[in-house]
């Protein structure tokens, strides 16, 4: 596949390439030039890390402080037979 840059220096990832990565449309990518080939030029994309943005979604919880030690019924224990 080919694709050719526009003239304001953007380029277009076929979207055969697109549907089979799962890229979509905000993704950012890493650009990496090869400083031995000239005519080398990679994209890396970049994936957030699996607990991004945990600590905002903790501290939006209403509830602020340590929170409050359930309290346990005590059941009657079952017998069982060996």
């Amino acid at each position: 596949m080919t694709t050719n840059m526009g003239q304001r220096g953007q380029l277009v990832i076929p979207k055969a390439i697109r549907a089979s990565r799962g890229i979509v449309a905000g993704d950012d990518f890493e650009v990496i030039a090869d400083e031995d080939d000239l005519d080398l030029i990679l994209l890396r994309r970049i994936r957030p890390a699996a607990n991004a943005g945990l600590v905002e979604h903790l501290a939006a919880c209403p509830y602020k402080g340590p929170l409050p030690i359930p309290t346990r019924r005590r059941e009657p224990m079952r017998k069982t037979r060996l």
